[in-house]
């Protein structure tokens, strides 16, 4: 159940999601307790409805400091209209009902016995497998009314994963393609390089006759490849953050703009490209000097 309430006849408008729950379902799922208590047994019996919360929900009522006992500005709908204001119990920490990407609106949470609507949901808090605890589960359901449908049990995990399954699809494909492309650039950076140590057979043969070392040669052909890859991996990170705006919805929790994950990926494109330009550089190396002025 939802309803809106506007804050001080100004133009804040806020829709909050009421829901009915038991004691212990804000713990069970996960919900931290941050002022005051969770909703007990006999709440209803009080003057007014006793409601906990959420983080979002208490900044939305106005209550910066500590809000338990504190009373609404506004009433409920329904029924609990005429049971006036509610007064906070307690304060949760947000949670999100709607997928992770969703942003987090304000909740409020009151005694079942209060208003006994919507849907019922079970939730269950464990360390077990939930195939080791669901038989006993429908077995106690069946117990308590056989007209009751055994519904099937999810574990949150199980919610969360199907939430994220089109984004993990897409970060999957993405990410098939941008080793692909890895893949494409270090082979051709490499027979770049061999294309240009074939070129320069010659030039390398006369300065190892001259007393060049096999160290100076790949030293010489690894400089001009570093060159070319660090020139590719500053306008690839120019790139990353150009277009990253277009990938923000594909990311949770992490910035298309961030800066440890642009890094990591330079250094690490950067380390593969010395790599690839270290082959053609030893293979030169490793070439008679005499042999090469021969065929030559």
């Amino acid at each position: 159940m939802t309803f809106r309430f506007v804050r001080d006849s100004s133009d804040s408008v806020y829709r909050f999601s009421l829901s009915s729950v038991t004691p212990g379902y804000l713990p069970a799922i996960g919900a931290r307790i941050l002022q005051g208590r969770d909703v007990a047994d006999g709440d209803e019996r009080g003057d007014r409805p006793m409601v906990v919360l959420s983080q979002t929900a208490a900044r939305a009522f106005g209550f910066s400091g500590d809000a338990v006992g504190r009373e609404l500005s506004s009433t409920l709908p329904g029924p609990l209209r005429a049971r006036g204001r509610p007064r906070v119990i307690g304060v949760v920490s947000d949670i999100k009902y709607t997928g992770l990407a969703a942003e987090t609106g304000p909740a409020i949470y009151l005694p079942w016995r209060e208003l006994p609507a919507g849907h019922l949901f079970l939730a269950i808090r464990s360390d077990r497998d939930s195939a080791a605890f669901a038989p006993a589960v429908r077995s106690i359901v069946r117990s308590l009314d056989a007209r009751i449908p055994a519904m099937p049990i999810k574990t949150l995990d199980d919610v969360v994963q199907r939430s994220v399954s089109d984004r993990r699809l897409n970060a999957m494909l993405g990410a098939s393609v941008s080793l692909l492309a890895f893949a494409v650039a270090m082979v051709g950076l490499s027979a770049s390089l061999m294309r240009v140590v074939s070129e320069r057979r010659q030039e390398l043969a006369i300065r190892a006759a001259l007393g060049a070392t096999p160290a100076r040669a790949v030293q010489g052909i690894v400089g001009e490849g570093a060159v070319l890859a660090g020139a590719g991996v500053v306008l690839g990170s120019a790139g990353a953050v150009v277009v990253g705006r277009g990938l923000g919805a594909l990311l949770h929790g992490v910035s298309p703009h961030d800066p440890v994950t642009i890094a990591g990926v330079a250094v690490f494109v950067g380390a593969a490209s010395l790599v690839a330009c270290y082959m053609p550089a030893r293979r030169a190396a490793r070439i008679d000097p005499l042999v090469l002025l021969r065929s030559e």
